[in-house]
């Protein structure tokens, strides 16, 4: 099982006089888990199965991203243990003082993958992790930053 969600970064505007707009992230689109019942994700992995019918109910989704947004893709394992509003955070903190600029959203995007990544693991290893829903588990995680396109001649 796998999941998607993308952010867009906007600036929240103060409702006082003279306050400060506040960067913020909305949420863009956040994918459905794709599973049987809790603990039974789909599967893809059955020989024995029709490959047709195995991909037959999940969704094909087309998102306009404008530059500056984000896409995270991952496993279970850090959708999991890490909820929508931590990972907000998370992103947020992130791009705080170090927005992915052109030429460097790569190092943007290994750096938030890596971070991701670390703090799922840690909460599917706390010794709480049965109170508090962290959930040992594999955990990948893929960050892009859109950028605008351009053709390159050589």
């Amino acid at each position: 099982d796998c999941g998607l969600v993308a952010f867009r970064p906007t600036m929240l505007q103060s409702q006082f006089v003279g306050g400060t707009p506040k960067p913020t992230l909305r949420v863009l689109y956040r994918s459905t888990p794709m599973i049987h019942r809790p603990n039974l994700p789909f599967q893809l992995s059955h020989m024995d199965v029709d490959a047709a019918a195995c991909l037959e109910p999940f969704d094909l989704v087309s998102i306009r991203l404008r530059k500056g947004d984000l896409v995270i893709a991952g496993t279970d394992g850090l959708f999991d243990n890490i909820g929508d509003i931590e990972l907000r955070s998370m992103v947020l903190a992130h791009r705080q003082g170090r927005p992915p600029a052109h030429g460097r959203g790569m190092d943007f995007a290994g750096d938030l993958a890596s971070a991701i990544a670390g703090r799922a693991a840690e909460v599917a290893r706390s010794p709480f992790e049965f109170g508090s829903g962290g959930k040992l588990d594999d955990i990948v995680v893929v960050v892009g930053c859109a950028e605008e396109w351009t053709s390159t001649v050589s």
